[in-house]
């Protein structure tokens, strides 16, 4: 019964995440360790960006720690935001998402969302956050923002999200570097 609801957690947790687009990753065990150890330090820095060339693998990885915590009885929830642009089709092709987060108020918009908070809809994204503090403050969520590179003004989406921290942590996935804000550790994939 205890893996039974183990199991569950698991899967109601993975929820918001993307389905994998691999059978088996290599090289990559070092990378999630110290991702997971970054997440796990509650004295260190609250977000967590990985950075690195087009195509490395920085959204698998992130993919893969999140689906990882979620075995694991540490976080409230685990939630995805993609500002992806543009998808990979198995013919090679490259075919656009569909409503993709673009700016600092789609992300606000979509947290809000994945977390019930739905009285939120129509409020700027300065209120949205201030709705979403307590929550996001007192219990631990994982929240992975994935393509950071694609949105629009980026250095507006940051400050907004860092006062939601408290116990929760954030995942970025970039391939340029967001070094200049203090409150962010850089996990570099080679």
């Amino acid at each position: 019964e205890m893996a039974a609801h183990r199991t569950h957690r698991a899967q109601h947790l993975s929820r918001h995440l993307p389905p994998a687009d691999y059978q088996q990753l290599f090289g990559v065990d070092a990378h999630l360790a110290r991702l997971h150890t970054l997440l796990g330090d509650y004295a260190a820095v609250p977000f967590v960006s990985i950075e690195g060339m087009g195509g490395i693998g920085k959204t698998v990885l992130a993919r893969k720690a999140a689906r990882q915590a979620a075995a694991l009885d540490t976080w409230q929830d685990i939630l995805w935001v993609s500002a992806r642009q543009e998808k990979l089709t198995t013919r090679g092709a490259l075919d656009p998402v569909a409503q993709p987060a673009r700016t600092p108020a789609d992300v606000m918009n979509r947290l809000a969302e994945q977390l019930g908070q739905t009285h939120l809809a129509g409020l700027a994204p300065a209120d949205k956050a201030a709705g979403l503090r307590p929550l996001l403050s007192t219990h631990p969520y994982l929240i992975i923002i994935d393509n950071l590179e694609t949105l629009a003004d980026v250095d507006d989406l940051l400050p907004l999200l860092h006062p939601l921290a408290g116990q929760s942590r954030f995942v970025l996935t970039s391939r340029h570097t967001v070094a200049h804000f203090p409150y962010v550790q850089i996990l570099t994939v080679p």
